[in-house]
């Protein structure tokens, strides 16, 4: 066998073996037992979807989702937006009950899922559509999930068809969508946006407490129309 095959066979053999550890160390869950510290991951199970502890700038850490695959690390969702761990340690904990918590270095409880209900065997998951859930018992029994606090996006798996988008308009009453303060702040900036349901829904986005655009109204398979407060004239969109 000549030297450029024994080559190629070795390389071929450390690609699977570090492919097969790669595999084995991404893992989507942690129990009461595991916990998530600066530098550990959780990587959904088809690879898109990664979270852990980020820096958006040069000193504050926040626990957050980014895509991975494409690796744009674009980040999704930010838990302790308006609560950052400046002292540069901090662990994601699932409690027995059920609650997600970040810890800072004192044990303090800097951030807290709102879950309402306890659990018996608690677990929680990043999921393929980016939702990170804590669920007891059956897959689809979740006690909380990051989709009902976004950040600044909103991912397509939240609505995965339009018989389910009016119930989803329905539960965010007291819910929106708000841009970083800056690119290196993701706590809430000047912008947001939210459905109003009284009436007809229509999708409402603000700078501050005044209205920029109007997206409406809801006819049961999309939005009818844009209605801008920034221009005179009115520009159709059909669903």
């Amino acid at each position: 066998m000549g030297k450029s095959m024994e080559g190629f066979l070795r390389f071929l053999i450390c690609s699977i073996f570090f492919s097969i550890i790669s595999r084995a160390a991404a893992v989507d869950t942690i129990s009461p037992r595991q916990s998530i510290k600066i530098g550990e991951t959780l990587v959904s199970s088809n690879g898109r979807f990664e979270l852990g502890f980020f820096r958006p700038g040069s000193s504050n850490l926040y626990l957050g989702i980014w895509y991975k695959k494409p690796a744009t690390g674009t980040v999704v969702w930010v838990a302790n937006r308006e609560n950052p761990l400046s002292d540069g340690e901090g662990v994601l904990v699932l409690y027995p009950k059920g609650p997600l918590a970040i810890l800072n270095s004192t044990k303090g409880v800097i951030w807290l899922s709102n879950t309402s209900r306890s659990a018996e065997s608690p677990v929680a998951q990043l999921l393929d559509s980016g939702n990170l859930v804590v669920k007891d018992g059956k897959p689809e029994n979740y006690l909380w999930q990051s989709f009902d606090y976004p950040s600044d996006t909103l991912l397509p798996g939240y609505i995965a068809t339009r018989n389910e988008a009016w119930k989803k308009l329905q539960n965010w009453v007291d819910r929106f969508l708000s841009s970083w303060r800056s690119t290196d702040d993701p706590a809430p900036g000047q912008y947001s946006a939210r459905i109003v349901t009284r009436g007809f829904p229509q999708l409402l986005i603000e700078k501050g407490s005044k209205i920029q655009h109007r997206v409406g109204p809801w006819n049961g398979n999309g939005f009818e129309m844009l209605t801008s407060y920034v221009k005179p004239n009115l520009i159709n969109y059909y669903a």
